[in-house]
């Protein structure tokens, strides 16, 4: 999918695959197994039930493996994480120096886990498994996140990408719903509550600190 681009698609044994915004997944079946690479971003599989025929979603230096269930599995600079949504998954990191499988760790639903680009597994641990998902219906919500983090989440769903131009504008703490689809519109709300001015260059946007409401206003 492209940065502005999100995809439902049925596999051939009935699994249904949710490609989020600027990600790719490579399938490939056998008639004794269902395995797939998440190549980059982010996805969410629900499974359909075989037993004789595992399904295995590779990402990074691990492997997410799942008989029937609901989950996201999301690769970054940072390694990948995995939230399960229903039933059961295990989670097998690669050790990339040994080259062999480490410990295991089995996730149900409402937990998460993570594995690092070398193959550390973290604790399995209880979480908002459905917080980070709102693309699945086209709407972002956010609470006091800093504005920052909101746009780099946002930038994932629009074609021309946004920027920060003065650090204290990204420090602004943000609690609201973003629509991808009514940028201009969002963009417009937030000089309004923001002491920042929205600049457009070309296809380009960039906030940038409006010094002479900043004087007096805070926002936080």
């Amino acid at each position: 999918t492209a940065a502005a681009m999100q995809r439902v698609i049925t596999l051939s044994d009935g699994s249904i695959l949710e490609l989020g915004t600027d990600s790719e997944v490579a399938v490939g079946y056998t008639a004794s197994s269902r395995e797939l690479t998440l190549l980059r971003g982010q996805a969410v599989f629900t499974v359909s039930k075989n037993p004789n025929r595992p399904f295995v979603v590779k990402a990074g230096q691990g492997s997410v493996t799942a008989i029937g269930t609901v989950f996201n599995v999301r690769k970054s600079g940072a390694g990948v994480e995995v939230r399960v949504l229903e039933g059961t998954v295990a989670v097998r990191p690669i050790l990339e120096q040994e080259a062999v499988a480490s410990s295991v760790a089995l996730v149900t639903a409402g937990l998460q886990t993570h594995y690092s680009d070398e193959g550390i597994l973290e604790p399995v641990e209880a979480a908002d498994v459905r917080k980070g998902l709102e693309w699945r219906t086209g709407v972002l919500t956010m609470v006091n996140r800093q504005l920052g983090d909101v746009i780099q989440e946002l930038n994932r769903f629009v074609e021309n990408e946004i920027t920060i131009g003065d650090e204290a504008v990204g420090r602004f703490n943000f609690t609201g719903t973003v629509y991808p689809d009514q940028i201009d519109d969002w963009l417009a709300g937030l000089q309004q509550g923001y002491p920042l001015k929205v600049m457009r260059v070309g296809s380009s946007t960039v906030l940038m600190l409006d010094e002479k409401d900043s004087a007096g206003s805070s926002p936080s």
